[in-house]
């Protein structure tokens, strides 16, 4: 690993490193670069080439080694520390987790990307999250079957964006209350699995797509694209930045969004599970909660009124039942006070007029102190 990143001031430095790679290096330079010309032009191809020989050059290592994840944040640090502008860096960390993506297919050396200036799912904030209403209103304009199922498994279960695009029929065990969704992740050199019950609510479109369908195979994609493989990150992407903007929806909804939103509402605390059991139920490390519980500390700042400040907040028809119970207290309170003054002065009449005449203009004042005076009007 090279101490600091160097400045590639020509396109001819990263064309001699080019032409220094072993035919290994070269086959997998090639590989990736056949893979961007499905989708792009030979300029961008080229382009994109050269910011990924970037980091064999700086890491020093092969590009068919893969690197694990204290290479990649040292590459990463280097890379933030250059006196490249932020636009250009940006740009290198977008093309590298394509290619992890692509080449690696290692969704822990994804998920746990350090942040990016301008990536939007380290962006996420509570008020990002996507709403019920919204994903009402998503749903609402989306007349596709397939996709319908695919937004409500992204809803429901908080999936990764590749593992809902690369499940197959056979992962998946309808029931008549509980529907089973066996997810697959690759993770480091090993392959997880998880499984994520659904109820009949949240997997009631992906039954509905599945008799759309009812010749296709276990070893069928359960989302096809056009050429039989399945829908890419990217599509998926297209469509709901589309399908946003038809229903209205300001904010920015990408894949991730929905994994974030119910990773928030699952650490919230309200759901009787504790960290380990969501990791679990999510595919992440215990260590991963801290991102979640970060943006969204509503239930911490209802704990703190409640438990802490012992204070409850009180909806509009309690504060108004418990004004009306004020209001006639106060009044009791009065009528008592007013009968109390009546009897102090009879017994004082009874005990001390009758005995003593000298004192009736004493108790004639303080039975006339004793009289209710009216209230002051504001």
């Amino acid at each position: 690993m090279k101490k600091e990143y160097p400045i590639y001031s020509r396109k001819g430095d990263l064309k001699n490193i080019k032409n220094s790679l072993s035919p290994k290096n070269k086959a997998e330079l090639n590989k990736f670069s056949e893979y961007l010309l499905r989708t792009n032009k030979q300029p961008k191809v080229e382009k994109v080439l050269r910011l990924i020989l970037q980091f064999y050059d700086v890491t020093e290592k092969n590009l068919y080694e893969k690197p694990d994840i204290e290479i990649r944040d040292k590459f990463l640090a280097l890379l933030n520390n250059s006196n490249y502008k932020k636009s250009y860096k940006r740009e290198i960390k977008v093309y590298l987790k394509k290619w992890i993506r692509w080449r690696w297919k290692d969704l822990t050396l994804l998920e746990d990307f350090p942040k990016l200036e301008g990536n939007e799912s380290d962006k996420v904030q509570e008020k990002d999250l996507i709403t019920e209403e919204e994903f009402k209103k998503l749903l609402s304009v989306e007349k596709n079957d397939m996709w319908k199922a695919l937004l409500s498994l992204l809803y429901a279960s908080g999936c990764r964006p590749e593992e809902a695009l690369n499940l197959k029929w056979d992962c998946i065990k309808f029931g008549d209350e509980i529907t089973d969704v066996q997810f697959t992740s690759k993770k480091k050199t090993s392959v997880q699995s998880r499984v994520f019950p659904l109820d009949n609510k949240s997997s009631g479109f992906l039954k509905d797509w599945k008799n759309v369908n009812p010749t296709s195979k276990k070893d069928d994609y359960v989302f096809p694209s056009k050429n039989n493989k399945s829908v890419s990150v990217h599509g998926l992407n297209y469509h709901l930045k589309e399908l946003a903007k038809k229903s209205g929806i300001e904010k920015n909804i990408f894949p991730y969004l929905f994994r974030f939103t119910l990773c928030s509402k699952l650490y919230d605390g309200k759901n009787n599970l504790d960290d380990r059991n969501v990791a679990n139920l999510m595919g992440h490390s215990v260590a991963m909660a801290g991102r979640y519980h970060k943006i969204s500390n509503k239930t911490a700042r209802e704990k703190l009124i409640s438990e802490i400040y012992k204070t409850k907040q009180l909806s509009k028809e309690t504060k108004h039942k418990l004004e009306i119970e004020i209001d006639r207290l106060t009044q009791e309170i009065k009528n008592v006070e007013k009968n109390t003054r009546k009897q102090v002065f009879e017994i004082m009449k009874e005990q001390l007029w009758e005995k003593d005449p000298n004192l009736k203009n004493h108790v004639a004042t303080f039975g006339s102190s004793m009289k209710e005076k009216p209230e002051k009007k504001n």
